[in-house]
């Protein structure tokens, strides 16, 4: 049995890198999975409120993807990324 409870083991292995961070146009988020699987990125403020929803692809190994937050105001936001086993966030600010 607990060689089954490894292997259902959480996609998100390491830490989740956000960078540059203040950002004022571009954040780049990076981060290793264990497995491939279809993870939802999601922005949200800090009164909880959902700015953005997307699905993206992991593959396994290292992931890495930009967002763009040209159109978004000055403020910190919290990004969220939740896959089958984990959901994992962090704390980005945005600064025009």
């Amino acid at each position: 049995q607990e060689a089954k409870m490894v292997e259902e083991s959480i996609a998100i292995q390491e830490e989740l890198h956000l960078y540059p961070n203040p950002t004022r146009d571009q954040l780049n988020i990076q981060f290793d999975a264990a497995t491939e699987e279809e993870v939802q990125i999601r922005v949200v403020d800090l009164m909880g409120r959902t700015l953005s929803v997307q699905d993206w692809n992991v593959v396994s190994g290292k992931n890495y993807k930009q967002l763009d937050v040209t159109r978004m105001e000055t403020g910190t936001f919290l990004l969220i990324i939740a896959s089958k086993n984990k959901i994992q966030s962090k704390r980005f600010i945005v600064s025009k």
